[in-house]
């Protein structure tokens, strides 16, 4: 049987991989807000930018992906409760 080797990375090698990793910049925004939905095995994801109001599903306009006015009333409505319409795009 062949023995198994492992490779030996010094701690140099470690550090500086950190380092590369914390460095990454992300390319949302500071001023942004991101939430995540969950059931079953469903996941959504929304992230929330000052803007003037646009709402995109799957990189579509919310009208053109839902085609119902009620179910996009339902995302408007609580900035319409806090007077935030037209002052960020989700």
């Amino acid at each position: 049987m062949e023995k198994q080797t492992k490779s030996k990375i010094s701690k140099e090698e470690v550090s500086s991989n950190r380092q590369k990793k914390e460095s990454t910049e992300l390319k949302v925004p500071s001023k942004a807000s991101y939430g995540t939905g969950r059931r079953k095995n469903a996941i959504a994801k929304t992230w929330i930018f000052e803007g003037n109001g646009k709402i995109l599903i799957n990189k579509k306009d919310a009208s053109e992906y839902l085609k119902n006015s009620v179910l996009t009333g339902l995302i408007t409505k609580p900035l319409e409760k806090l007077n935030l319409s037209g002052k960020y795009n989700i």
